[in-house]
């Protein structure tokens, strides 16, 4: 799924000819692909569903430990 998905970082705006947006998402996505862009830290938390109340303490209490919390919907 590529369609709908925006990528922007810390300097999101660096486009010129040479460096255009889709040009930087096939070089970003390659990366990721291979291995040599490692995304395994963004996710730093998996809760159940029936957890949020703890994912949300969470989310507000220990914001230097926590990138991502993901919920796990399924029954």
């Amino acid at each position: 799924i590529t369609r709908g998905l925006t990528v922007v970082g810390a300097h999101d705006g660096h486009t010129d000819a040479t460096w255009t947006s889709p040009r930087i998402y096939r070089l970003f996505f390659n990366l990721v692909a291979t291995g040599r862009f490692d995304l395994s830290g963004l996710n730093t938390h998996f809760f159940k569903a029936e957890q949020f109340r703890e994912a949300y303490e969470i989310a507000n209490t220990r914001r230097a430990e926590t990138m991502g919390i993901v919920f796990d919907w399924t029954p």
